[in-house]
């Protein structure tokens, strides 16, 4: 009798020892998905906001919500000075005010508790203002070489190619500048597709290019200069 009490003892004094393990916390999750951009459309003239002075305007820019986002960056882009502002919005649009007759580039990274982002794709609009009745190019973008690029030609020749533009689409040509200083010069103009084929580059050295757009109306756009090298 005392051996089974003391074997009842010892089990009992086993089972108060185990101390029960504690929940587990929940892995923060970052952004999942993709961000798609719906209004202001891709290279459209955006004529639905509202009008606060003369030279500014209130334009509502939104985008499709993303799982477990904590919140928004905005990043715009005046593409007529070159100048980039960031702004946070916890809900997937964003009201900013805008200058005029102006054309901007957007795009919105959805941050999550981790740190990590997703990221969308840079859309472009042109902010309408009152009499205007021709639209300026936008810049031309995604140059290729691209910025810092280290470059390897097949017989000393490359291809350089853009992608061009317009909320008119009127685009008439571009004017391609190339050339081993930071103001680089004319290299050709008046070409007809995005792209110059054959273009003579020398190794070891660093290149700085741009792409001027012009439209049937005169109006021209300069992209922003990207430097590459060549090996």
């Amino acid at each position: 009798m005392k051996k089974l009490i003391f074997i009842t003892f010892v089990a009992l004094l086993s089972l108060s020892c185990k101390k029960s393990k504690p929940e587990p916390e929940p892995t923060p999750i970052d952004p999942v998905g993709v961000i798609t951009l719906s209004s202001p459309a891709q290279n459209s003239i955006c004529i639905t906001g509202t009008v606060i002075s003369t030279t500014k305007s209130d334009v509502e820019l939104k985008w499709t919500k993303v799982a477990s986002a904590t919140n928004y960056i905005v990043t715009i882009k005046d593409l007529s000075t070159g100048a980039s502002s960031m702004f946070t919005s916890s809900e997937n649009q964003f009201l900013a005010t805008l200058n005029r007759n102006t054309p901007y580039a957007w795009s919105v990274a959805a941050q999550g508790a981790l740190g990590k982002t997703a990221q969308s794709e840079t859309w472009k609009f042109y902010n309408s203002g009152s009499g205007t009745l021709s639209y300026s190019p936008f810049p031309a973008d995604n140059l290729v070489p691209g910025k810092n690029q280290t470059l390897t030609t097949t017989n000393g020749k490359a291809t350089l190619s853009w992608t061009g533009s317009d909320a008119d689409n009127d685009i008439l040509n571009y004017d391609v500048y190339l050339g081993s200083t930071t103001s680089p010069p004319l290299l050709k103009k008046e070409i007809l597709e995005s792209k110059l084929e054959n273009v003579d580059l020398v190794a070891n050295l660093t290149y700085y290019w741009k792409v001027v757009t012009r439209d049937k109306n005169g109006n021209t756009s300069e992209s922003d200069i990207v430097r590459f090298s060549v090996k």
